[in-house]
Formats: structure tokens, C-alpha cells, sequence
């Protein structure tokens, strides 16, 4: 019988990332039973509890969120190989975490897409998660010549009314039509409901976009969030692997492994575009509305009423692409959210999708993405929130 392995877990289970990260390990520990895991979450007490497990239980191992210094005291003390979660490294442990900074680059490509006048990212001060989501933001809204204004607050202050009264103070300041990315889901909702409070229009006036695809911030939000899929089942099967490596030589050296986002879920708080003529708002609305139909410019051109040429040189302006280049992107994002939400068979996607071909649309949606759309969908479900097991 294979000796029993003793290992801690202190993960926040308060949002997706935590409990998918806690999917994650228990898949590995299903392959493994002769893990035995004490699991907490991250409320008050939790780390002071898994620091006496470590010591009393004498664990083997710990996988955790960002330790505090208590916990990293002990860790230090104990010297018990250790697995961080949030990519917060340090020469105690071995990092498994999402890359904020690609977190941040996508949501930033996203907006950019839609041509907006200004951009801003709206972050805690306190989490060194969301200083890196907003840095990758920054850096790539201002290699396009565009500058980001950022908002970083204590969003956890018990003055919660003066969070909400900075950041409509904020939104106020930002010349409209902008484009907001939060640090995560929860802070979405935040800046939604300044949002109402400044009574700005989402995403007409602001479109924002959110990080961890938490349904129920979604749905409080009242307009459907859109936001940054994250690895997270992943981050925890790979964060175990790792820990079982360092349970098995202590001595092997510090890890750091960061994981690409998965990709943006595209919903109503994103669905805007910059400043532009009535025609452009019209052939962008058509667009959309059409998305699951195979159209061409010649369409857009009857329902709009205008020139070619004249369109043309409206998109460049107000989107840098063609309004062809507008329409296959917007078929690709439809795709990119069947192939997450839905059961559809791919080929089933791709004609949902708009596309007459199934292999034209393999073929673009490998370019846009670098994945097939099958690996595509297997990564997107793996992270949508798990079921417990049918008994």
C-alpha cells in the first residue's frame, strides 16, 4: 500500500478561480489516492490554520493562494515544498499561475478592437495579481499609440460608498466612448453599477470587461459581463504535478510556470464601438445582428445605403480594418463563444457562425486563435464551472 501523503491547501473558494484551482487538485488526487488534502479557503483564520496543519500535521506539502507573513514564516521555518497559485514568486516556493500580464494583454486587444477614444483599468491596490493584469493592459493599449488611465483602489475598504463615489468620479473623467477592463469579475460589477450611479450607459458611454468568467457577477451586473477565460482547472492539475515532483526531491530547484488566458467570452458589456458616422453605427450594427449569417460587404452596403469606398474609409478611421475584416471577426467571436457554451458539433459552430465553409472556417479560426476548434473548445469547457460527480 503506498504511504500516505499529507498535503495542505489554503485557496480562496469565494469565485471561480478558486474552486476550478480546487477542481483541479482533486482531479490529480483522484489519480492519486493516497493523497489525503487538508483544504481550506482564504478567510480570515484559514492561513493560521493551515500554518498549524503544516507544523502539528507535519504535511508533506502545501499548495496556496498569496501566503501571508505568518504563513511565509512558516513555510521558510518548516521548509515544506510549496506550490503558489497567483504568480507572486519568491525563492520559498514554485509558482503555477495564470500570466496576468497576457490577462491583461488580451482583455487590452479586445477593446482595442472597437476603436474606443479612451481606455482605462480600474484595479487593487492591494493585489499583486491585478497590478500585473494592469500593467499588460497598459503596455499594450500604449504600443498602439493610445494612453490608459488607470484607477487603483483598496476595492475591499469597508467604505464601500466611497469606493463606488472614486470610481464614478473616474468613469466621469474619461472622454466617452471608453473602454474599461476591471481586474476581475467582482470589480466589473463595481465599475457597472458606477457606472448607473454616474448615469453612463453600458456599454454605450463605457464598455467593460471583466476577468475569471464568474456567472453570477454576470448576472448581478445586470448587463452580460464580458471576460478574460482563464486556465484555472489547469492551473490546479498542474500546480499538484509540480508539488508531487517537489514532495519527491525537496531539493529540486524553484519552478515558475504561467498559463495563457484561454480567451475573451465576448457579452452586452463590450458590444460598442468608438465615435463614428451614422453609417458605420449602422453597417456595425447589421454586423451584428447577422452574425450567424454567412454575409458579405455587398449586404451591408443594401441594408446601409452608402459606397463602398465610403465605408471603407469610414472603418479605417474609426477601426483600422475593412468592414470584410469586421465581419470575420465578428463570425469568429460568435464561434469562439458556441465552441465555450454550447454542445454544438463544430460543424454545427461554424454554420452558426456564419461560414459556408467548415474548413475556410478551420482555417481562419486556427490563424485567429492558434488552435483547432476542437483544442479550443476542450481547453474553454475544462474551465467552465464543474458539477459535482453523479453518485
Amino acid at each position: 500500500m503506498a504511504k500516505t501523503v499529507r498535503v495542505a491547501a489554503c485557496i480562496g473558494f469565494g469565485g471561480p478561480f478558486g474552486r476550478e484551482v480546487a477542481s483541479g487538485v482533486i482531479d490529480f488526487c483522484l489519480r492519486h489516492p493516497n493523497w489525503y488534502v487538508f483544504l481550506r479557503g482564504m478567510v480570515a483564520g484559514d492561513q493560521q490554520a493551515i500554518a498549524i496543519a503544516i507544523e502539528q500535521w507535519k504535511a508533506h506539502g502545501l499548495i496556496t493562494s498569496p501566503p501571508d507573513a505568518l504563513l511565509t514564516e512558516v513555510i521558510r521555518r518548516a521548509g515544506v515544498p510549496t506550490v503558489e497559485i497567483s504568480g507572486q514568486p519568491s525563492e520559498l516556493w514554485s509558482t503555477v499561475a495564470p500570466d496576468n500580464r497576457a490577462i491583461g494583454a488580451v482583455a487590452a486587444e479586445h477593446l482595442l478592437e472597437r476603436g474606443f477614444l479612451s481606455y482605462g483599468f480600474c484595479g487593487d491596490i492591494e493585489a499583486w495579481h491585478s497590478a500585473e493584469r494592469g500593467a499588460g493592459f497598459a503596455s499594450t493599449i500604449e504600443a498602439q499609440g493610445q494612453q490608459c488611465q488607470d484607477l487603483k483602489l483598496e476595492l475591499f475598504s469597508p467604505d464601500w460608498i466611497e469606493v463606488h463615489r472614486r470610481i464614478s468620479v473616474w468613469l466621469e473623467g474619461l472622454t466617452k466612448p471608453a473602454g474599461v477592463m476591471a481586474c476581475d469579475d467582482w470589480t466589473a460589477r463595481q465599475v457597472i453599477w458606477a457606472c448607473r450611479e454616474a448615469k453612463l450607459r453600458v456599454p454605450e458611454d463605457v464598455s467593460v470587461i471583466g476577468v475569471d468568467n464568474d456567472s453570477n457577477e454576470s448576472h448581478l451586473s445586470q448587463v452580460p459581463l464580458s471576460t478574460v477565460l482563464l486556465p484555472t482547472r489547469l492551473i490546479g492539475q498542474t500546480a499538484a504535478k509540480v508539488l508531487h515532483r517537489l514532495m519527491k526531491d525537496p531539493g529540486a530547484p524553484r519552478e515558475v510556470i504561467l498559463l495563457k488566458p484561454v480567451g475573451v467570452i465576448a457579452r452586452q458589456s463590450t458590444n460598442a464601438f468608438g465615435k463614428s458616422t451614422p453609417e458605420t453605427q449602422a453597417a456595425l450594427r447589421f454586423i451584428a445582428e447577422n452574425a450567424d449569417k454567412p454575409i458579405r460587404v455587398g449586404d451591408i452596403l443594401a441594408h446601409v445605403g452608402t459606397s463602398r469606398r465610403k465605408l471603407e474609409r469610414s472603418f479605417a478611421i474609426v477601426l483600422q480594418r475593412s468592414p470584410g475584416a469586421e465581419v470575420l471577426r465578428v463570425h469568429l467571436q460568435r464561434a469562439q463563444n458556441l465552441l465555450a457554451e454550447t454542445d454544438l458539433k463544430i460543424q454545427a459552430v461554424a454554420a452558426a457562425a456564419g461560414f459556408g465553409s467548415y474548413t475556410l472556417f478551420c482555417r481562419h479560426f486556427h490563424k485567429r486563435t492558434g488552435m483547432r476548434p476542437a483544442d479550443y473548445r476542450r481547453k474553454a469547457r475544462a474551465e467552465l464551472p464543474s458539477a459535482p460527480p453523479a453518485y
